[in-house]
């Protein structure tokens, strides 16, 4: 039994290293040797990896974990690319925005090498929209029948005002417009008071005026009443003419796509 305490005797430099004989090699230079893809000393990482890639079903991966320098990324890459020559060459995927519902993009499936092309189209497409969308929206033809709409519910809105003002003057009344309101002022010998000259008047007339604004205030609201419509039904028929002009712009833009593509039902 060694006694504690004592030195282990040092090896010699002979003593530590291998010598080959070169003529015991089956290979006359190393340039006959064929490179070596595997990973050393990890063969049982390497029967892993090609059980894992061998399992062709989904929802199974391949986790590798070493150290840097090991070759294990290298080896993995390597028998992957040839694991792919031996194989058909799997779809190209394009994710594209799904506009009703963001967070779930939408998938279109293309033929191997396709997808590229498909990007390059659709670049060239909103290159084009970019370009004619602003001259659309110029053009006089729409711009003809924006003005038909609006002077449409201008006409209604200016009949329905009419009409107050009819009434406000027989009530010796004025009616003033502004961007936002319609407001009644008392006139007097054809022409509206201001208000020093309005609490000048005697108490009676004012008292009518008052009386005869409340009353062409609520025939206002009245004769107004249908404004929500009349502004939804001309809102509604803008954006109709928006969205045919947006068509009819679209049509030769999609036709050449469409044409393309119409084999492909995801797309």
């Amino acid at each position: 039994m060694p006694q504690l305490g004592n030195k282990p005797n040092p090896l010699l430099a002979n003593q530590v290293s291998t010598r080959i004989d070169p003529l015991q090699l089956p290979f006359k230079s190393s340039a006959e040797l064929q490179s070596y893809n595997g990973v050393l000393g990890q063969e049982r990482a390497e029967n892993a990896i090609r059980f894992g890639v061998g399992m062709d079903r989904i929802g199974y991966n391949i986790y590798a974990m070493g150290e840097n320098g090991t070759g294990r990324s290298s080896y993995i890459r390597e028998y992957l690319k040839e694991q792919a020559a031996t194989k058909p060459a799997p779809s190209d995927w394009c994710y594209v925005n799904h506009f009703a519902n963001p967070r779930e993009p939408k998938v279109l499936e293309l033929p191997p090498t396709k997808a590229l092309a498909f990007k390059t189209i659709l670049d060239d497409l909103i290159n084009n929209l970019l370009a004619t969308f602003p001259a659309v929206f110029e053009h006089p033809s729409y711009q003809q029948q924006k003005s038909t709409i609006d002077h449409a519910f201008n006409r209604k809105y200016d009949k329905a005002l009419e009409l107050v003002e009819k009434e406000a003057l027989k009530a010796n009344t004025a009616v003033f417009r502004d961007s936002s309101a319609i407001s009644f002022t008392p006139m007097k010998d054809g022409k509206a008071l201001d208000e020093t000259e309005f609490a000048q008047l005697a108490e009676s007339e004012r008292e009518t005026f008052h009386h005869n604004i409340a009353a062409l205030e609520q025939f206002l609201n009245e004769s107004l009443s249908e404004l929500p419509q009349w502004k939804r039904e001309s809102t509604n028929e803008l954006r109709t003419l928006n969205k045919d002009t947006i068509n009819q712009a679209l049509s030769p833009l999609l036709e050449t796509i469409e044409e393309g593509y119409k084999d492909f039902p995801t797309v």
